[in-house]
């Protein structure tokens, strides 16, 4: 979830026919860091240029609710200037033995998901080294060159997720059981802002049908043969455009891979 900052300098987060509506960041354990001051990247051109956020800022905040045992602690992630992130955990306790595993998730966890197997989005980022209730991740979120418009936006991530691994647990059927979960409160500007959709009907390579709610677009429910250029081109979005509205493709703007029956996003608001 995506939300406006009350830090010295405002970042606007609405983007055409979006409906994004801010809400005031919620107050952090971290100590204070440096305002949200925007700085531009380096030019690609005037079509593709990204803002980076200034090192130290403090771009997602989340406390921990426990699943599992009595797992709490705070969840900040913070800028670090180049396009790549800092996950900090503060505050941490569990009754749980066994160092942590971490990871993030693109969608909010159901009330029944107990087992960190069945999520979506990348894997772990590993066992970590709790010290004095503290410890802290670099994330990368798969950039290679930060001018890449849009591709370090990472606030489609819903939670942030805190797991154990026993290799005795599949007896039960599974091997990482979440002890607790943070939904993420995202600050970051907006990266990229999305020309208004329309729909310009059925064509060969995009021939599946679309969602959509009481602003307008959302989705379109992929068919089978369809292309990912042609479903782009009848929603009139470059394919940088459609990459961005769907993070699941990996970043790739040739010919991502779509699998039929599957949703995929046409507005940053259902990015996933």
């Amino acid at each position: 979830m995506r939300a406006a900052p009350i830090i010295a300098v405002a970042i606007a987060t609405g983007l055409l026919l979006t409906g994004c509506t801010g809400v005031a960041e919620p107050e952090s354990t971290v100590s204070p860091v440096a305002d949200a001051t925007i700085v531009p990247a380096p030019t690609v051109s005037e079509a593709a240029t990204t803002p980076l956020v200034a090192a130290g800022t403090i771009v997602a905040t989340g406390s921990l609710v426990a699943r599992l045992g009595t797992t709490t602690g705070e969840v900040a992630i913070v800028a670090n200037g180049d396009g790549t992130y800092q996950i900090d955990v503060t505050g941490y306790s569990s009754d749980v033995e066994e160092r942590p595993q971490i990871r993030l998730s693109p969608e909010p966890l159901g009330g029944e998901v107990d087992c960190s197997d069945n999520l979506t989005g990348p894997p772990s980022f590993g066992t970590q080294v709790v010290v004095d209730g503290r410890f802290s991740q670099h994330w990368s979120t798969g950039m290679v060159n930060p001018t890449e418009r849009g591709f370090q936006d990472p606030a489609h991530f819903d939670e942030f997720v805190v797991q154990s691994f026993d290799e005795r647990l599949p007896i039960r059927g599974c091997f990482n059981s979440v002890l607790a979960h943070a939904p993420l409160t995202w600050t970051l500007p907006v990266f990229h802002e999305l020309p208004p959709v329309v729909d310009g009907g059925p064509r060969e390579g995009a021939t599946g049908t679309t969602t959509s709610d009481d602003t307008g677009l959302l989705g379109y429910v992929v068919a089978e043969g369809d292309d990912s250029r042609a479903v782009a081109e009848r929603f009139g979005l470059a394919m940088e455009d459609f990459v961005y509205c769907n993070p699941n493709l990996g970043g790739a703007t040739d010919h991502p891979n779509l699998r039929p029956g599957s949703t995929q996003a046409l507005r940053a608001p259902a990015r996933s």
